[in-house]
């Protein structure tokens, strides 16, 4: 494990019979290391929006969930944002952990849109709820579009790019992360496309799952 990761668990769990919250997920390595320091008294709620992390979980610790009443985890398909209901639930709660971002399960999905190296369908969504990121597209104002690039990318090409999304809608779909991508690299100087295509498809992760 991580020296740092284990400095930071050290200072999270205080008490092993407390209540605590693993907001993000993922493929399961916070909660797992959370869970060796909780005693059959403590309890952990895990949040993830994404349907494809809460299903590897349920079998990775398909042992500790199996317990039934006595298990110290609950997993919550649910975004972190949620996690104050827990509070209602259980009074104090002990502490808080997230590990914000897009994990490399899901950018190594090829089709699921997270990432601009596989051509896939424009999707983004973590679950299968709400307006994949190719709705979004073609629904936003031009205006909107530029919002979330500079608010969720910090792009610096946003107007350019937003323009350049609202004219070839006109004319066709953007429905795959290399249409997306094209648009990109055709606004942005090419020493600089990485870097935009990132900012970029960060941008619209978020809008997609209203991050």
């Amino acid at each position: 494990m991580p020296v740092l990761l284990n400095v930071i668990l050290e200072r999270l769990v205080t008490d092993p019979d407390g209540v605590y919250i693993d907001g993000t997920l993922g493929g399961g390595g916070h909660t797992e290391e959370i869970l060796k320091r909780l005693s059959p008294k403590g309890k952990l709620y895990a949040f993830d929006l994404d349907t494809a992390a809460i299903n590897h979980c349920r079998e990775k610790f398909r042992g500790e969930l199996g317990k039934g009443e006595d298990s110290r985890l609950v997993l919550v398909n649910e975004s972190y944002r949620m996690a104050c209901s827990i509070k209602g639930a259980e009074g104090t709660i002990n502490g808080f952990l997230l590990d914000l971002g897009v994990s490399s399960r899901q950018l190594d999905d090829g089709c699921r849109g997270f990432s601009y190296r596989a051509n896939s369908a424009l999707d983004m969504r973590f679950g299968s709820q709400g307006a994949s990121a190719s709705e979004i597209l073609h629904a936003a104002k031009e205006e909107e579009l530029e919002r979330i690039l500079r608010n969720y990318g910090e792009e610096p090409f946003a107007k350019q790019i937003a323009s350049r999304l609202v004219e070839v809608r006109r004319f066709s779909a953007i429905n795959t992360t290399f249409d997306l991508r094209n648009i990109v690299e055709a606004c942005v100087p090419a020493g600089m496309k990485f870097s935009s295509l990132s900012r970029v498809f960060q941008a619209f992760r978020i809008a997609t799952n209203d991050e």
